[in-house]
């Protein structure tokens, strides 16, 4: 965690995230795009009812698809509210004290805290404009929402306190109570003789002692304030938790981690229902379903503790326990296991992801990885396929590390096919060739109309084209591209026409995974060709389960990057770090104050990142619609324009939807406060394909495209 984010996240407001200000300056286009934001006070953006349409709600697409949506234990209500963990003494305090609820002096703190700030930083000295310094404090006010207003009275608010694991853990309580008891009952012996080695504070103290020892390794004994030395550089002076001299604060506890539910604003009024028990219903005819899922939804992962890469829900079969789910979890890699991406609500046929099992060379076995899929395979005539997006030599030769591909012995129930994908670094230096082709190809035939003039262009028309197609299937570019699509043909028709559950993952379950059961959802459902669809087929199955769309594509927030290479660059454009997670440097305020950011020249990447992570594994994903879409145009609601606008929103860096690698990541460092959504003011009817024949989003619209390497087009609106 940013040295200065873990200060703010788990001490105060007072200790405003640099990090935060120091990535948007980072990036001149970021900080641009996000002035332009609609600015609102404090106690508007606390009552703010958001527009559902802009925002990914995984809740009301999981109600499409029927699956039931369950009541979390108060642990995990909880810790959708305060966050992943709290402070301890932060704990002590409100469960102690219980201060008041003051709304109105909260409001009033906040906005001194905000002025504050700023003026430690120097943004009224620097180069920046009245609309940035505006725009900078509606992010902080935003980012201190205040939970209290979630609960209707005091005593909910602490009861749910106490109901967090990082209290349940601690046991206060507990440790008060019978720190109380001992200490009555020696003073109460006074006469009585005692044996030396019969201590009755003994258990308290080892208890107080065990308790001060985890506090110091976790957070410290010492919490840091800014203050500026005589060379007027920012330093960090340590002071002593004192929770109680902001009480007004505190008591709202606006220094709690962040959530996914908390700062999302759209998601706000499903967390209160929780908070209260009370169901979720459906809200739009459009959702209604006749029949309900077979699958429900879990929150084991809403810390995302268990598996960092996941969402935070997960939808899995309702005859499965959270125990059996979480003992998956540890046998798959990274612990992405058999998720729910996509069911038929007539044949309870699904499409399920997941990555490679992750022990025991492959061979080992586990009992709760073997009834979750056991129960998805009996949801549809007691059978799934496995499609194993690798080559069958690359899957094999992963048990040599430790990691395999599943055993018709372990999973009587199943039966693997193989899809023969290559991977991200075949992917990469197929792309790279690509580039250099057509830029070759265009040099020469710039060349050749300089010399013949346009009388010649006709004529070489034909010539052209004939040399870019050699040249295209050297690079075996659309090789890949084709492989992809046969892929998602076979798990349309697993699906649809032999009535079978299809679970698909590669290595991690990441790319290949990502690619193919999008597709497949495209092929099988036209609820995802429409322009709603597509972006939240984009936000699910891409963002959510955990693409690593910064590693990937160099941009900044890259988890797996060089990072002797990025800190170069930072070092020396004179910013501060930011790739994760390396700390923000205590000479921010120059960087605050820095005239000018300076920016590569046009062609040349902005940070040198190391290559080896790297593959266009979305852009391909996005070319394959492509393909699908100049096949079958009046199956589709959105027109090629649409897709080239995705690919400039991901490689522009101008919006939030597409930095860090996880969903976790982005809750993390509250990234949804950071400028604006990919997908928000955008104008979607110049995006409407004019031949589009509208389909009831239920009915039974198998597409299955011609998926020959000669039958692909060169998509010339991204490549010429």
């Amino acid at each position: 965690m940013l040295a200065v984010q873990h200060i703010y996240s788990q001490i105060g407001p007072q200790f405003l995230k640099i990090s935060q200000v120091a990535r948007i300056l980072n990036q001149s286009k970021f900080v641009e795009a996000s002035i332009f934001s609609s600015k609102q006070p404090l106690d508007q953006i606390m009552k703010q009812q958001f527009n559902n349409s802009v925002w990914f709600d995984p809740i009301k697409e999981f109600q499409r698809m029927g699956v039931q949506i369950g009541q979390p234990t108060d642990a995990q209500v909880a810790q959708m509210v305060f966050g992943p963990e709290v402070h301890p003494k932060l704990i002590q305090f409100l469960t102690q004290k219980k201060p008041k609820y003051q709304q109105n002096q909260y409001a009033n703190e906040v906005k001194k805290v905000v002025e504050s700030t700023f003026l430690q930083l120097g943004f009224f000295q620097g180069p920046y404009t009245t609309a940035i310094q505006d725009k900078y404090k509606q992010l902080i006010q935003s980012e201190l929402y205040d939970p209290r207003s979630l609960f209707d009275n005091d005593e909910d608010f602490y009861q749910l306190l106490q109901k967090h694991p990082s209290y349940v853990e601690q046991n206060y309580g507990h440790i008060a109570d019978e720190a109380k008891a001992l200490i009555e009952r020696d003073e109460g012996e006074s006469d009585g003789e005692t044996k030396e080695d019969e201590d009755p504070l003994s258990n308290v103290k080892g208890m107080m002692k065990d308790l001060g020892g985890q506090i110091s390794k976790q957070f410290g004994a010492f919490t840091s304030l800014f203050k500026k030395d005589k060379a007027e550089k920012v330093i960090i002076q340590e002071i002593p938790l004192n929770f109680e001299l902001d009480s007004n604060l505190y008591a709202h506890g606006c220094c709690f981690q962040p959530s996914y539910m908390r700062i999302r604003q759209n998601m706000r009024a499903y967390l209160k229902k929780f908070i209260y028990k009370q169901p979720i219903e459906q809200e739009s005819p459009f959702y209604q379903q006749k029949q309900q899922s077979p699958f429900r939804l879990t929150y084991v992962n809403v810390a995302y503790g268990v598996s960092p890469t996941y969402p935070c829900f997960i939808a899995v079969p309702q005859s499965v326990s959270d125990e059996a789910v979480q003992k998956s979890m540890k046998f798959r890699s990274r612990g992405r296991i058999a998720a729910l991406s996509w069911i038929n609500q007539k044949t309870k046929c699904s499409i399920t992801r997941c990555s490679q099992p992750g022990k025991g060379f492959g061979l080992s076995r586990d009992d709760g990885d073997e009834e979750l899929l056991n129960k998805i395979a009996e949801e549809c005539r007691g059978f799934v396929v496995v499609f194993d997006a690798r080559p069958f030599l690359n899957a094999f030769g992963n048990r040599m590390t430790g990691k395999g591909f599943e055993s018709t012995r372990a999973y009587p129930f199943s039966r693997t096919y193989y899809c023969g994908i290559e991977n991200i670094h075949a992917v990469r230096d197929s792309f790279e060739a690509m580039i250099k082709a057509l830029a070759s190809q265009k040099e020469q035939s710039d060349f050749g109309q300089n010399l013949n003039g346009d009388q010649q262009i006709f004529k070489g028309f034909m010539q052209q084209k004939a040399d870019l197609f050699t040249l295209v299937q050297k690079t075996k570019w659309y090789f890949h591209l084709s492989t992809i699509l046969m892929s998602a043909n076979m798990m349309a028709q697993t699906v649809s026409k032999q009535n079978a559950s299809a679970m698909v993952h590669c290595s991690d379950g990441w790319d290949r995974t990502s690619q193919l059961s999008a597709l497949t959802m495209i092929m099988v459902d036209p609820y995802y060709r429409t322009l709603k669809g597509f972006l939240y087929l984009i936000e699910k199955e891409w963002l959510s389960f955990g693409h690593m769309f910064s590693t990937r594509n160099r941009l900044i927030g890259a988890s797996k990057a060089s990072k002797r290479k990025e800190s170069e660059y930072f070092k020396q454009q004179g910013q501060a770090e930011e790739l994760l997670p390396q700390p923000v440097e205590l000479d921010v305020q120059e960087v605050l104050q820095k005239q000018q950011i300076q920016h590569p020249a046009p062609g040349q990447q902005m940070m040198k990142f190391s290559s080896s992570q790297t593959s266009p594994a979305f852009l391909q994903f996005i070319e394959c619609v492509f393909q699908v879409l100049n096949q079958f145009p009046e199956k589709f609601e959105f027109n090629s324009r649409f897709l080239m606008f995705i690919v400039d929103q991901l490689y522009n860096c101008g919006s939030n939807t597409f930095i860090f690698d996880s969903e976790g990541q982005r809750v993390k460092f509250l990234t949804c406060l950071l400028g604006r959504s990919s997908w928000e003011g955008i104008d979607l009817a110049k995006f409407v394909n004019g031949s589009y024949v509208c389909r009831k989003m239920f009915d039974d619209d198998l597409i299955l495209v011609n998926a020959g390497e000669d039958c692909l087009k060169v998509w010339e609106e991204f490549w010429l």
